[in-house]
């Protein structure tokens, strides 16, 4: 009786690398001539995942080599961090694109040039977890007026300190965070969002002056 044997797989082919002509013919193709991805495809005979992720790599380090990295802005980068900004945040301070920042961010590190105190902060941050009900009673407080001192000595959350408190409230103050929009009364209202005033004085703006 004859048994066929299943045929191995083909290897897959080596990936292609990128020539200095190609790079330009599909930066034209997309920038000048405006072609769809099907097209530029088809010209440059690769798929077309290939073609958009080669084209996203080449304009992302593009607009990063456009940045002029001053010790200024590595003074800004590093301070939003140490105010506990994300990256997204800080490069709207700064007038950065996003992947900038964390690209310039990743050098720094690279470099040994963040300080430990900063980069301590951070891990951390990552390693601290936040309740709901804490944050909600972070919240609750900050809309009430309190500053950050305040609420670390009214809100003695075990195993947390000051700075984790101060930074987990400008996480979700800085970053609207769902909870703080709804706590303001924007989410699931038809009624003008209060102001932190207004629902510490539980009154109309200056009505109480």
């Amino acid at each position: 009786m004859y048994v066929s044997q299943s045929s191995s797989p083909s290897p897959e082919p080596p990936t292609r690398g990128w020539t200095t002509a190609q790079e330009h013919q599909v930066l034209r193709l997309r920038d000048h001539d405006k072609k769809p991805w099907a097209e530029v495809s088809s010209s440059m005979k690769r798929s077309v995942s290939a073609c958009q992720g080669h084209y996203y790599i080449m304009t992302r380090a593009r607009e990063g080599a456009l940045v002029e990295w001053t010790e200024l802005l590595d003074h800004r980068l590093i301070d939003g961090r140490r105010r506990g900004l994300d990256m997204k945040i800080i490069s709207e301070e700064i007038s950065i694109p996003t992947h900038a920042v964390q690209d310039r961010w990743a050098t720094l590190l690279r470099r040994h040039q963040v300080p430990k105190d900063v980069i301590a902060m951070w891990r951390r941050k990552e390693e601290v977890v936040w309740t709901t009900v804490e944050d909600e009673k972070i919240l609750g407080l900050y809309l009430q007026g309190h500053s950050d001192e305040e609420i670390s000595k009214l809100l003695k959350f075990k195993n947390k300190s000051k700075d984790d408190m101060r930074a987990r409230r400008v996480e979700l103050v800085m970053g609207s965070s769902p909870l703080y929009l709804k706590m303001l009364g924007m989410v699931g209202s038809k009624e003008t969002p209060k102001t932190g005033l207004e629902k510490a004085m539980g009154k109309k703006k200056y009505s109480w002056m």
